[in-house]
């Protein structure tokens, strides 16, 4: 843990990082195809979740063959999802009171993620949490997805810190990836919906943890 005792921002990814939520989305999708008569395919989910919003709608549109606009998608898998994250989705064990943790120690926290607004300000809300925040980016504002630095270097920005002075929180490769090309000092977070990536993670994060209990009461 010597490695996050340096750090002056910490950035979180939301959905498989801090929030529970993956297998929201896997409901979500399931739901979402059988209204078409569609399986949901064993991959789709792992093809879709480093994704944009409106790239994940015109990778489905594709794949699919679907006569619909990808604005068509995205209005449907936000009503489907706006409930789930404001009543029912919970933060990891131990992510409440870690980033309170950090809070206290003067720690500035920012998210950087693929969700929508309309979605994860609910959800953190929901858990008490939302205020702890200084800045927040999407995928949506920036030029590249999550296997590129840009959406860590624009939340890093607006924290008014250097990327050698955050650490970036990360359950899936590319985002891990793209936050060590850009300088940032990264943090594998496991989650059983990245099972698939935990090995090469813990190769190429800074450090890798299975729990958020395990950073309670460490300094920074």
């Amino acid at each position: 843990m010597e490695r996050l005792r340096q750090i002056k921002g910490a950035i979180f990814d939301l959905d498989g990082t801090l929030l529970d939520s993956m297998g929201i989305w896997e409901q979500i999708d399931a739901r979402f195809l059988e209204r078409r008569g569609i399986p949901l395919p064993p991959d789709y989910a792992e093809a879709v979740k480093a994704m944009e919003f409106s790239q994940a709608a015109e990778y489905t549109i594709r794949r699919f063959g679907l006569q619909e606009t990808p604005q068509a998608l995205m209005e449907e898998w936000t009503a489907l999802s706006q409930q789930a994250y404001a009543r029912q989705i919970e933060l990891k064990p131990g992510a409440k009171e870690y980033l309170a943790q950090l809070a206290e120690q003067g720690v500035l926290l920012g998210i950087a993620t693929s969700a929508t607004e309309e979605l994860f300000i609910p959800a953190l809300r929901h858990n008490g949490v939302w205020d702890l925040f200084a800045a927040h980016t999407t995928t949506g504002q920036v030029a590249r997805g999550k296997g590129f630095p840009d959406i860590y270097w624009a939340t890093a920005e607006k924290l008014g810190l250097r990327p050698e002075e955050c650490a970036v929180f990360e359950d899936i490769l590319p985002g891990v990836q793209g936050a060590r090309q850009g300088g940032f000092l990264t943090v594998g977070v496991y989650d059983p919906y990245s099972e698939a990536q935990w090995e090469q993670m813990q190769k190429e994060a800074s450090l890798c943890i299975r729990s958020f209990e395990e950073l309670l009461g460490q300094p920074v």
